[in-house]
């Protein structure tokens, strides 16, 4: 009886083990390199690494002259436009999206130097965290904050 209880037990345990491993605890830097058809966000070859963005990973756009569009549900850590070269975000109309950092007071979007965010039409897009807009020329100068829910 013994031994039956602590198969059961290990049994439950490696269950458990390797229900958590299927989940992606965590998340990439993941860049957009604009590889894939150079514009649509669910395409997994625009992203080093390549794979389309979850909710666990940290997303920059960042490539001269790119436009990463989400037509369809998308999630993400944190965005971050911008800040070296002329790049742009933008939805599509009817679309939801959801930006969510670990902690509110952590950047969910960050547009940068030369970056530009386009919501099109009707949709419902969250920021749970930090929304930062500057046209910052060096690192660390101030700029406006505000927490959207």
């Amino acid at each position: 009886m013994k031994n039956a209880l602590n198969a059961l037990i290990a049994l439950v345990c490696a269950a458990v083990f390797v229900a958590a491993g299927r989940g992606q605890a965590y998340g990439a830097d993941k860049n957009w390199i604009g590889a894939g058809d150079a514009s649509t966000w669910a395409d997994q070859k625009n992203w080093n690494p390549e794979g389309v963005p979850s909710s666990v990973d940290d997303v920059t756009i960042d490539l001269e002259g790119s436009s990463a569009n989400a037509a369809e549900t998308f999630e993400a850590k944190s965005v971050t436009v911008g800040g070296g070269n002329s790049s742009v975000f933008s939805t599509e109309n009817f679309i939801y999206g959801e930006i969510a950092p670990p902690s509110p007071s952590d950047e969910a979007l960050y547009i940068k130097k030369d970056g530009t965010v386009v919501l099109n039409g009707a949709g419902t897009i969250t920021l749970r965290g930090m929304f930062k807009n500057t046209e910052e020329t060096v690192t660390g100068e101030e700029s406006f904050m505000f927490t959207l829910e």
